[in-house]
């Protein structure tokens, strides 16, 4: 419970940190009169097209999970996609990111798949996801031809690729040297008393059982063409909203950087929603394409309003997979990392 509360308590101050930082840069009582003006009916078209865009992009990141759980065990492949629903959820609404360890017990629970391995699956998943977005993020500021400052974008650029390129090599050495990797970690565990050594060795083996997809090239191109979906039809959310909804003059590949700069941003962790991190990081990636001090009140109204479409269309999903007894029991409750 302390331990909890501990996590509630940094996750609001960093979410909070973010929220100053955006309210020093957009005038927020413009963003209440943007909100203010907004004619439902006319806009109602622009919402509607938003929100189906982007559940086309989530249905592709809750399915491309099951290309990932498939090589490791026969699975359902309904199972694997209503706890990678409700997963996703919990990503979004427990603090400091302690739904990431949703899936993997949700699997463990309801499958034959071992907690470390789902874990492993979970841990592939994200840093398949950091490479990309690092790369694209790298790839559109090269291509980038406005007069802001990208430097602190840039330097954000450099600290994900210098977390994600050393997890991914270890990954890699994981699959490639398995059986190296195994004999090195046991002859270290014989060393440790109380049987601790060898259960973490047991748990490690798993994990890289938690890599197999990777190794198959099927379900690899599996997992990389609904990437593709995913990521392509997030970047048309932002741009149909920015352009159409509020009159943002943004391209669709400004809205890809776009995007980037808020992935980047929302992996650091903080409080529920991504609250915070996600309004600073909308606010800056659009202050490349577009005058802040002319626009600003617009492009806060424009996060508020994207920042209410992807919370709905990730955690009411999860809601219903509740409702219709799916049988996953409280999925959130927060769990432990030893559960």
């Amino acid at each position: 419970m302390k331990k909890t509360l501990l996590y509630g308590v940094i996750a609001l101050v960093i979410g909070g940190f973010f929220f100053w930082l955006a309210a020093r840069e957009l005038p927020l009582d413009e963003v209440a009169q943007a909100l203010d003006a907004l004619v439902w009916g006319e806009i109602a078209p622009v919402l509607v097209a938003t929100f189906v865009l982007y559940s086309i992009s989530h249905f592709a990141r809750v399915w491309r999970w099951y290309y990932l759980v498939k090589p490791i065990a026969e699975v359902d492949a309904r199972t694997v996609a209503e706890i990678s629903t409700v997963g996703f959820a919990a990503i979004l609404l427990f603090p400091m990111r302690l739904g990431e360890f949703v899936r993997p017990v949700l699997l463990a629970r309801h499958t034959a798949v071992p907690m470390s391995a789902g874990l492993g699956t979970a841990v592939v998943e994200r840093v398949m996801d950091g490479l990309v977005i690092t790369g694209l993020l790298f790839l559109t500021l090269t291509l980038y031809s406005g007069d802001a400052s990208t430097s602190s974008i840039m330097a954000g650029g450099i600290i994900s690729a210098s977390v994600f390129i050393p997890a991914f090599t270890v990954c890699l050495m994981a699959w490639f040297k398995r059986e190296w990797t195994m004999r090195w970690v046991n002859a270290v565990a014989e060393k440790i008393p109380g049987g601790i050594g060898h259960k973490a060795a047991g748990m490690l083996d798993a994990f890289i059982l938690g890599l197999k997809g990777v190794g198959n090239a099927n379900t690899l191109g599996a997992f990389i063409g609904l990437s593709a979906v995913y990521w392509g039809f997030n970047a048309l959310t932002m741009w149909c909203l920015a352009s159409f909804g509020f009159g943002l003059e943004i391209g669709p590949l400004d809205a890809l950087t776009m995007l980037c700069v808020l992935v980047v941003g929302i992996m650091i962790p903080a409080g529920p929603a991504m609250a915070g991190n996600f309004q600073f990081f909308v606010m800056l990636g659009a202050g490349l394409f577009v005058s802040l001090e002319q626009v600003g009140g617009r492009v806060g109204a424009f996060a508020a309003i994207l920042h209410v479409l992807q919370f709905s269309v990730i955690v009411l999903p999860a809601l219903a997979v509740s409702a219709l007894g799916a049988n996953l029991g409280a999925w959130w409750r927060i769990p432990s990392e030893q559960e």
